[in-house]
């Protein structure tokens, strides 16, 4: 349902956003290769709403790509066919756990930090859930901003968790940033890192753009000095007025 790309990422399914949404959405991988651990997917809903999933699998570059994808498909499609967020969450959680693909004897990756959420343009409003995927951010008109909170642990740490679902308001203006710890946890050459707080600085810069994500990723500093990791971003904007 989606594919990767240096760089950038494909939307997964439908062709165009839904009316009320501007989607700018970017990967980057480590090894420079197409694909890589970081996976956006998305999809608009016949009801106007639009489902999102964001992966960040634990580990990097291409050999990753094909985990990254399954996980992020497969909660995707659950939730294109009408599953509850919670419940497609836990189905998703289960599956990886039970039916990764393993190699030499060990899985692919331990765990997996998920960021999956339906957006409601009717009711004004953003549903999340947060699988130990720390930075995920609502950026107002005003550009003050505040941090959606993590609601359960990624997947694979736990034995049957649980996800429940936060609502927050979502209305006309406000910008949903979504960011992979390739980019929080990016350092320039002294050892400072990105953190959310440059990501808020270079999404604000970049209101308006239509390459917005990509700019988050460009101005995420790299460094000799450290071990480059995947990185991924996906800035929607609620454009209708």
């Amino acid at each position: 349902m989606s594919t990767q790309r240096a760089a950038r990422s494909r939307q997964a399914a439908n062709p165009g956003d839904p009316a009320a949404f501007t989607i700018s959405s970017a990967v980057r991988s480590s090894d420079g290769g197409e694909c890589c651990g970081d996976m956006i997917a998305y999809r608009a809903l016949p009801d106007g709403s639009l489902a999102l999933v964001v992966v960040d699998v634990a580990g990097r570059g291409s050999a990753c790509a094909t985990l990254a994808d399954h996980v992020a498909t497969h909660l995707l499609g659950l939730l294109v066919m009408g599953c509850r967020l919670e419940r497609a969450t836990c189905i998703a959680e289960r599956d990886f756990a039970c039916e990764m693909p393993h190699e030499s004897g060990h899985t692919v990756a331990d765990f997996v930090a998920v960021f999956a959420a339906l957006l409601e343009p009717s009711r004004r409003c953003l549903h999340y859930v947060s699988a130990g995927h720390e930075t995920a951010l609502l950026l107002s008109r005003d550009r003050s901003h505040r941090h959606l909170e993590v609601t359960g642990p990624a997947f694979g740490i736990r034995n049957r968790p649980r996800y429940p679902i936060a609502s927050v308001r979502f209305v006309p203006g406000d910008d949903l940033i979504v960011v992979t710890d390739g980019v929080t946890d990016a350092r320039n050459s002294e050892g400072i890192t990105f953190g959310s707080s440059g990501v808020v600085r270079a999404a604000s810069r970049g209101a308006g753009d239509e390459e917005r994500a990509q700019s988050i990723l460009d101005q995420a500093p790299s460094s000799r000095d450290f071990s480059p990791d995947d990185r991924a971003a996906v800035v929607i904007t609620y454009s209708r007025y």
